[in-house]
């Protein structure tokens, strides 16, 4: 699936939001379309909400923002990222990325890095 939507969109900063479906139409999208169409593609495929996140980061070597949705599954967090068709465990990530903001189906907070290297709280 990760792959799937990452071939089917192309990397088009937006200078406005647009939906998931829109980028799908038109074939171009940013972080934002690719992240919330695997977010809903996921919860359409029988992911629990609790196990999905939207995540704002910092991308640390280019200090912008980034859109990833996380999953967790079998007890872990995997991050599906536009930038790689690989899925990748969410603490392998952190050398790059800087979790801001988490949205999942109740709220968005902001993210605090958890003080034990655990990840089976990481996302919570």
């Amino acid at each position: 699936m990760n792959r799937a939507v990452n071939l089917a969109i192309s990397v088009a900063i937006q200078a406005e939001w647009t939906s998931p479906l829109s980028a799908l139409a038109t074939g171009v999208g940013d972080c934002k379309q690719y992240a919330v169409l695997k977010y809903a593609v996921l919860e359409d495929a029988g992911f629990a909400p609790d196990d999905l996140r939207l995540v704002v980061v910092r991308v640390k070597s280019l200090r912008n923002s980034h859109a990833v949705v996380a999953v967790r599954h079998a007890g872990q967090w995997f991050i599906l990222d536009n930038r790689t068709l690989a899925v990748v465990e969410s603490r392998k990530l952190l050398d790059y990325y800087e979790p801001l903001f988490v949205q999942d189906d109740r709220n968005g907070r902001q993210f605090v890095l958890p003080s034990s290297p655990k990840v089976a709280g990481l996302l919570q």
